[in-house]
């Protein structure tokens, strides 16, 4: 059963999850609460510190509900999803992306990178649907994922943006090769007008599609971007050029050059930018697989954390001469119980390098790098 559902007479049902909880006066005062804004209806379960609250989305916001608990003396606890955003090409598309999920029911706060095309969105735990963000960022015109965190659904997201790059370098390649001998009355060398016909259209229609579906997308949006600029322009000369071939007075000058160059000339922009987007998104992705799975500290007999599962491991050995020895670890995936003192606990087949350090200061001074 969904977090958030929608009932009969237009009215929304949610669970909500409630920290803060402690006793039964505290569950009756948050059902009180709620209960006292117009149109609510809420029932507070304190054993699982769930709130199902049925409101009517017209007349009381989400994030209502939430300052309700807080004044109440309880809190609703926030979650944080990711979404990967694409057919993004400037700040005011970001803009627009961020508008539509924030204005997504239990959203707190959004925030677009166009860099890295990623939406990063905070809303109340229990009300926060990844299909409402994907519908939303939809509405808005644009293509959205969820990112889950793991590493094959991941990877599956970068090979499909490397396959559009490939095809994209196709595009770019068949409209500069296409357009090119459009120039050529530049230099005094004329082109018969059904040559120019037959250079144009598919720059105007195959490779230039692009730019008539973002236009489309935008205008359903009630907004507009540069593609639809672009659409504009470009089948203005085309169409113009194509009366005057037909209808127009012999040796009219035609503009299918113009529209086709104009196509050609944005499309390589925009290769050259989702190029640049690619590396600068692969050299941070880089960047970040060098983040160490497990930290060090300073003790009599060190700590040793991991950095995603939260496992602990302590050693602590010393020679006859005082020195104090270090481990290394690396630390397999596979689980297995611990059977000597150099084995993590819980945990997992390890592989050490020793080294010595000193002491210092009465205590052992450890570090690690995995």
């Amino acid at each position: 059963m969904s977090a958030v559902e929608a009932i009969a007479g237009g009215l929304k049902r949610v669970t909500l999850p409630i920290e803060g909880m402690t006793c039964a006066t505290c569950a009756g005062r948050v059902e009180k609460a709620l209960r006292a804004l117009p149109g609510v209806e809420a029932s507070v379960n304190l054993a699982s510190e769930l709130a199902e609250v049925r409101y009517d989305p017209a007349r009381i916001d989400a994030g209502l509900l939430s300052e309700t608990v807080e004044r109440a003396g309880c809190t609703v606890p926030y979650e944080t999803r990711e979404l990967a955003i694409s057919g993004m090409t400037c700040a005011t598309c970001a803009g627009r992306v961020e508008k539509a999920l924030a204005g997504v029911p239990g959203v707190v706060r959004a925030a677009v990178d166009l860099a890295s095309e990623r939406a990063s969105v905070e809303g109340l735990a229990g009300m926060l649907r990844a299909a409402d963000l994907v519908a939303g960022a939809r509405r808005a015109g644009y293509d959205a994922e969820l990112l889950t965190g793991e590493a094959e659904r991941d990877r599956q997201i970068v090979a499909a943006v490397e396959r559009r790059l490939k095809n994209e370098t196709w595009r770019v390649a068949a409209a500069v090769v296409l357009s090119a001998p459009l120039l050529l009355p530049m230099v005094g060398v004329m082109l018969p007008g059904w040559l120019q016909l037959a250079l144009a259209t598919p720059v105007q229609f195959i490779i230039g599609a692009r730019f008539y579906i973002s236009a489309w997308k935008a205008l359903r949006a009630w907004t507009g971007n540069m593609d639809l600029l672009v659409s504009l322009g470009t089948s203005g000369a085309y169409w113009y050029s194509l009366y005057l071939l037909l209808a127009g007075p012999a040796g009219a000058h035609l503009y299918f050059e113009a529209a086709a160059v104009v196509i050609a000339l944005v499309v390589v922009g925009k290769w050259l930018e989702a190029r640049a987007k690619h590396n600068t998104t692969a050299a941070i992705r880089a960047l970040m697989s060098l983040r160490p799975d497990r930290g060090a500290g300073r003790a009599r007999g060190w700590r040793d954390r991991s950095a995603s599962g939260g496992r602990f491991c302590r050693r602590h050995r010393r020679g006859p001469s005082g020195r104090a020895s270090e481990w290394r670890s690396t630390v397999s995936s596979q689980a297995g119980a611990a059977r000597s003192m150099k084995a993590c606990s819980p945990v997992k087949a390890c592989q050490w390098r020793r080294t010595q350090t000193t002491r210092s200061r009465g205590a052992q001074s450890m570090a690690v790098v995995c």
